[in-house]
């Protein structure tokens, strides 16, 4: 078996190796400018450089290894791919796996497309070999590169391209390992319904499969952003219904608060004439309860966070909670409409569940603060509390005896702002619940 393996190598001119460092480097890099970065100014262009000869200089170390060393070489080559994503952008390692497996199985395909169409032009016009390899090198690495630039930045306009699971993980993996599999099984045995026996095959089975390959990743990413937007659309109308209902009790508001007005010029007489201090203080607090809640209208610059706000606004009076709102929703653009409702919903059901409990009404305190600087989005959550906090390993856990509930809210939290490349900071100072996070803010 290994001399049919050593045969079919030197019968079939394989891909120089230079071809394969350029396609790994060049598909790694789509993915990397679509994703957050780690670095920034001159190191980030270093980076590349930096990548780039690692990955060159082990693809010709790999060419002068015995064959047995083929297997190995790949899934070296694989993860260094990995490496390059990883320590280049903000993401995690279940992100960075999913686009390698992508970026490597489109490295192979304009590999391989463009090594066939070379060796058939080649053929048939020998005196310009080395021309013609150079430009089908450059014509096919160009017009795949820029599909996959097509391809990714759709993506990122939907903000789905960090909706990323460990069952999505997997299913790329599956996929990938069983399409490298299929493409190369004819360099290792010629008797199987999936090989060739012919150099030209053999080339043509490689370059077919690929193909296969990518249509199916792509397929499984396009039915995973037809979900995505699907339960974006259902949250978008519950939204939509939110927005009609506040905007018939803003009317009924309005209608409301002219009543007020000219209630409140009798109210003022009554005030005046009014001698006893005690009467005017209780006829005072009654008339500002009596306004109370029509100070619930947000207006933060998002219209998804307007909402949520709103909702709970109901959850502040009833529960007489000071809660204060310095916010500029507008930088939130970036960021999907269910990972807000997410992240914020959490975040303010936590410091409810907290203050709530609070004998002494006037430290019902929660304040959120959201804002913009240096390509940085700042979101702050602080609250009050008396409770114990329940921290287990460094994990705020849920507990049901003294209702801090700042447990699977906070992992939640921690998840979405993974998923965007952020930082999440958590403080208990001086009975200060306080959580700090920072997402870098992607320009569409």
């Amino acid at each position: 078996m290994f001399n049919i393996f050593l045969e079919i190598v030197d019968t079939v001119p394989d891909i120089p190796r230079y071809h394969t460092a350029i396609a790994e480097w060049l598909f790694a890099f789509v993915f990397i400018l679509y994703l957050p970065r780690r670095l920034k100014g001159i190191h980030f262009y270093l980076s590349h450089v930096f990548w780039f000869a690692v990955i060159l200089g082990f693809q010709l170390l790999a060419g002068t290894m015995p064959i047995y060393m083929w297997i190995p070489n790949m899934i070296i080559a694989v993860l260094i791919m990995l490496a390059y994503i990883y320590t280049t952008n903000k993401v995690n390692l279940f992100t960075a796996g999913y686009f390698v497996v992508i970026a490597f199985t489109l490295a192979e395909l304009a590999a391989s497309l463009e090594w066939q169409v070379s060796i058939f032009l080649q053929v048939n016009f020998s005196r310009f070999a080395e021309s013609i390899s150079i430009i089908t090198l450059v014509i096919t690495y160009v017009l795949i590169f820029l599909l996959a630039m097509f391809l990714e930045k759709r993506y990122k306009s939907k903000n789905f391209q960090f909706d990323i699971t460990s069952n999505d993980v997997l299913a790329v993996v599956l996929i990938g390992v069983s399409i490298f599999t299929i493409s190369n099984i004819s360099f290792i045995n010629i008797d199987t319904p999936f090989s060739g026996q012919y150099p030209s095959e053999i080339l043509y089975i490689r370059t077919l499969v690929d193909l296969a390959g990518i249509i199916l990743l792509y397929s499984q990413r396009e039915h995973k952003m037809a979900v995505f937007s699907n339960r974006e659309a259902y949250t978008m109308k519950n939204l939509l219904d939110k927005q009609y209902e506040q905007y018939q009790l803003s009317l009924k508001n309005s209608e409301v608060i002219n009543q007020r007005y000219h209630d409140l010029k009798h109210h003022i007489n009554l005030l005046r004439n009014e001698k006893d201090t005690e009467r005017k203080e209780e006829y005072l607090n009654e008339l500002e309860r009596s306004i109370l809640p029509y100070e619930t209208q947000y207006k933060t610059g998002n219209q998804v966070l307007d909402i949520l706000l709103s909702q709970k606004g109901s959850l502040f009076l009833e529960n007489h909670i000071n809660f204060t709102c310095v916010a500029d929703g507008e930088h939130l653009s970036f960021v999907s409409v269910l990972d807000i409702l997410s992240l914020f919903g959490n975040a303010l059901d936590n410091a409810i569940e907290s203050v709530k409990t609070i004998e002494q009404i006037d430290k019902r305190i929660i304040k959120l603060t959201v804002f913009a600087q240096n390509q940085l989005l700042f979101i702050k959550i602080d609250n009050f509390y008396i409770n114990e906090l329940n921290i287990v390993n460094g994990v705020f856990m849920t507990t049901k005896g003294d209702k801090q509930n700042h447990g699977y809210g906070i992992r939640s939290i921690k998840g979405i702002v993974d998923k965007y490349g952020g930082s999440i900071t958590i403080s208990t100072d001086n009975h200060w619940f306080s959580v700090m996070i920072l997402l870098p803010i992607i320009r569409s």
